[in-house]
């Protein structure tokens, strides 16, 4: 009989504990350990102290979330601060080559994949032994240094080349989607392939790229001063009498 009078003067302001008398009406204080949850709606927060939940110490407040949540302990760390080998820096998402001493970056320089990438052998002899930039998503290489970067090789959607040292880049290779070779200088770009994505090709020295093939690119541009471009198979059809000059479909 007691424990119906307390129930209805309970109702709609506590619920029944474990051992079926009303444990109160959710207010500060803690409730038992061993008190159960109702499935009403939990407030955020520690057990015993929700309103609307009933909650009661040692339980979570139903249908809420737990102090603290999942805030997680700082940012997810960049791909680019994930891939990019010392003494490489990631410059905001591009990982980058910083060559520009005499002879520094004598080993290949090897672009890490999945990220976009710059190179800058701007050192006499700087990168040596080449730049490999082919599982790049994009690349930025300049060999402006004196007999700079002995071979090229880039990829990705897009690939800029700009081989402004005299004599550097004794070869290039692009196969990336959009191409663009810069080879201004006395000697440079000995031989340069290019495709099968757009090519845009400048060689601005009479010396410069004695060897140009396109041929297997969708679509062929070439700019040649003087005597450069001597051996230049652009794709068909392409051929003006000046140099290659057509466009991907």
């Amino acid at each position: 009989m007691l424990g119906r009078l307390a129930l209805f003067a309970c109702v709609g302001g506590c619920f029944v504990d474990a051992t079926g008398l009303p444990s109160g009406d959710g207010g500060s204080g803690p409730g038992p350990a061993t008190g159960s949850v109702t499935t009403g709606s939990g407030a955020t927060g520690a057990g015993g102290g929700g309103a609307n939940g009933g909650a009661s110490a040692g339980g979570a407040p139903s249908g809420g979330s737990v102090a603290g949540g999942n805030g997680g302990e700082g940012g997810a760390a960049s791909p680019c601060s994930d891939v990019c080998p010392a003494p490489a820096s990631c410059v905001g998402e591009v990982c980058t080559f910083d060559c520009s001493m005499s002879n520094a970056c004598a080993a290949e320089v090897a672009c890490p994949p999945g990220v976009p990438c710059a190179v800058f052998c701007t050192g006499q002899t700087s990168c040596a032994g080449g730049v490999e930039c082919g599982e790049a998503t994009s690349c930025e290489v300049h060999c402006d240094g004196q007999t700079s970067c002995s071979a090229v090789t880039c990829g990705g959607a897009s690939c800029e080349i700009h081989c402004l040292g005299q004599e550097s880049c004794d070869a290039v290779t692009c196969t990336a989607d959009a191409c663009v070779i810069d080879c201004a200088e006395q000697g440079s770009c000995d031989g340069v392939t290019c495709g099968p994505g757009s090519c845009t090709i400048g060689c601005g020295n009479n010396t410069a790229c004695n060897v140009v093939d396109c041929a297997a690119s969708c679509g062929c541009t070439t700019t040649c001063t003087g005597s450069a471009c001597a051996n230049l198979t652009c794709p068909t059809s392409c051929y003006d009498a000046v140099g290659c000059a057509c466009t991907c479909p």
